[in-house]
């Protein structure tokens, strides 16, 4: 059996248009688990090098560039960056830094039948329903989005939110829900910080929906995340998907600088306690949750609110497996071992390696002869 929770999504075609990371015109949706390949390869040896799916994110910041401004100063990718990126993303998919860092969201008030919120006993028989103002609530918990509604049906409320030409569906205005006491809005987290905020939906919560904010962002009914209309609306900014990478490349890199206590300076220390502080900031939304084998037996599994939350937790749990990222020497590409002498990412790699030493060893002896 396998969470849906656990899946993620991406397009087959991505474009870089506008500042944004968006899917082409005709891009096919589709979802797939990260998790898969994590799960085949758990056991890390000390014999054995791994690649995972964070450090593909990790390197491609290593090939991205900027193209210089009129001033001078980096502005945009340069095309071939775009192209990267873009290509990435089909594989892998956007990294979801809204997801990530929303905590709640409470979704304009609208008119809606008492019966939708209170299920059986909200209205007499053989009468229709009356219409009440509710707040759509949205949140992540360990068995992923959820969504529910709160109704103002007291009567004090109802007075307070009283307008003309109710429609099922319809959505209060603003002067009537700034009655009622409940605005629009969001808790975000701060990126890589434990810290939240309560903003309205037309800050930084609409900009990664370019097509609403032409509409009006505010009394918008957003679909519910993960689903694939919510994915057919979210952009994400491409200095958003990067300040996300650079903060996951932070995190394994200072943390790959850990040593023993005995060994550390203050500033080695100083450097890991940043890389501890912006891993735990990432994981933080991400809850544990019990998965059911196919021989109906349990584990438990993590799940995470964004593909950037999965990234670090499978960051977080290689390295607590004493497992931490080496790069290669021979094809300088990423990748984790237990061996402390780690050196090569692959069986091809070394034999390369040992190829060049021998030829070496083969070159200066011609050239001692000589």
């Amino acid at each position: 059996m396998e969470f849906e929770t656990l899946r993620w999504w991406r397009f087959t075609q991505y474009e870089i248009r506008d500042g944004y990371i968006r899917p082409t015109q005709h891009a096919e949706l589709e979802s797939y688990n990260p998790w898969i390949d994590f799960w085949d390869q758990k056991e890390v040896t000390s014999q054995k090098s791994l690649t995972r799916h964070y450090h593909a994110l990790l390197e491609l910041l290593d090939e991205i560039a900027y193209a210089p401004g009129e001033d001078g100063r980096a502005k945009d990718l340069t095309d071939g960056s775009k192209d990267k990126l873009a290509t990435w993303c089909a594989k892998h998919g956007l990294l979801g830094v809204l997801l990530q860092r929303t905590r709640a969201v409470t979704l304009a008030a609208r008119w809606t039948p008492l019966s939708e919120i209170f299920p059986g006993g909200a209205s007499e028989p053989d009468k229709e329903s009356p219409l009440v103002p509710a707040y759509t609530h949205i949140s992540h918990q360990n068995t992923g989005w959820r969504r529910w509604k709160s109704g103002g049906w007291e009567s004090e409320k109802l007075r307070k939110a009283n307008e003309s030409g109710r429609k099922k569906g319809q959505p209060l205005s603003m002067e009537a829900m700034r009655r009622i006491g409940t605005l629009p809005h969001v808790i975000l987290q701060d990126l890589g910080k434990p810290r939240w905020k309560q903003e309205p939906l037309d800050a930084t919560w609409a900009t990664f929906f370019p097509d609403v904010l032409a509409k009006d962002p505010i009394v918008y009914e957003y679909p519910l995340p993960s689903t694939e209309e919510f994915w057919r609306l979210y952009c994400e900014p491409v200095s958003t998907f990067v300040e996300g990478a650079v903060m996951l490349r932070q995190a394994a890199d200072r943390l790959r600088a850990m040593k023993p206590f005995a060994d550390a300076l203050e500033s080695d220390i100083g450097s890991v306690a940043f890389g501890l502080d912006a891993l735990h900031a990432l994981v933080l939304p991400t809850s544990p949750a019990l998965h059911i084998r196919d021989n109906g037996t349990f584990e438990q599994i993590w799940v995470p609110a964004s593909l950037l939350g999965a990234y670090a937790m499978m960051l977080l749990q290689d390295l607590a497996d004493q497992a931490p990222i080496y790069r290669c020497l021979v094809c300088n590409r990423l990748f984790t071992s237990k061996s402390p002498k780690a050196k090569y990412c692959s069986p091809r790699c070394r034999n390369t390696a040992n190829v060049r030493v021998q030829r070496n060893k083969e070159k200066s002896k011609r050239t001692s002869n000589s």
